[in-house]
């Protein structure tokens, strides 16, 4: 099972594994099983029956061959996916600063129009509280702060699965789209030839231009780059990510 919160690569690395012969690899599968609406989600608990046709799903083809699904929805419920049937955990994760640049500029899910920011809100309180942190002011953020948020948060996921009792790897797609070794120990039925291909491949196909760390965050104002250093900056440097400049 690949996880992650969203912008992070894992339609990208779902695709990578279903191209291996023999395994069948999913991304979001359970949204389109269920049908419901994805902000609803946070509000069943994760053995509720609306999820029984993912459960089902997944159980008929493990007969098949390998199966998996790469899922950014709830990431919080994967313990509970752990007890239902046997999953391997990779948690995916971004450089903070592309993954919030795709966030907010060409998400449709995070857009602006007012279900959708609802829809939102009530996903990543739920995420945020899931981990046991303290709810920040968060009706005194603006959107930008919301969306750092976020990527908070994914980086928090993994320690707080481990915690659970999880085995987890953790995973940064900046080294699965350049080193053909690390790619190669997930996908092992791939050869030399596929693993380049995969990784040539616009990973952040949505967003056109410049999309390196030091452009992206040259073109941000003041007041969003002091958010994300304010919010996001523990998390860059526990993921050996660096913030331009400082």
């Amino acid at each position: 099972m690949i996880v992650g919160s969203g912008h992070c690569g894992t339609k990208w690395l779902a695709g990578v594994l279903n191209a291996q012969p023999g395994v069948r690899f999913y991304h979001e599968l359970r949204p389109t099983i269920t049908q419901t609406a994805w902000f609803r989600l946070a509000e069943y608990p994760p053995d509720a029956p609306v999820y029984h046709g993912y459960w089902g799903r997944i159980w008929r083809e493990l007969d098949d061959g390998e199966v998996g699904d790469a899922n950014s929805w709830v990431p919080w419920q994967i313990p509970a996916v752990s007890k239902l049937i046997k999953v391997e955990i990779v948690y995916l994760v971004r450089n903070g600063i592309q993954q919030l640049h795709s966030l907010s500029t060409c998400s449709g899910v995070w857009r602006t129009h007012p279900l959708d920011s609802f829809a939102f809100d009530v996903w990543l309180r739920e995420m945020w509280r899931a981990i046991g942190e303290p709810d920040p002011p968060y009706d005194e953020w603006d959107r930008w702060e919301r969306l750092c948020l976020l990527v908070k948060a994914n980086g928090r996921m993994p320690a707080w699965l481990q915690a659970q009792g999880l085995d987890v790897t953790t995973v940064r797609l900046e080294d699965l789209v350049t080193d053909a070794e690390a790619l190669h120990q997930l996908a092992p039925h791939l050869d030399e030839q596929q693993l380049r291909e995969w990784q040539e491949r616009d990973v952040n196909r949505k967003v056109r231009g410049d999309r390196t760390p030091a452009t992206l965050w040259g073109q941000w104002t003041d007041m969003q780059r002091d958010a994300f250093r304010r919010i996001c900056g523990d998390e860059m440097a526990s993921l050996d990510y660096e913030i331009p400049g400082d």
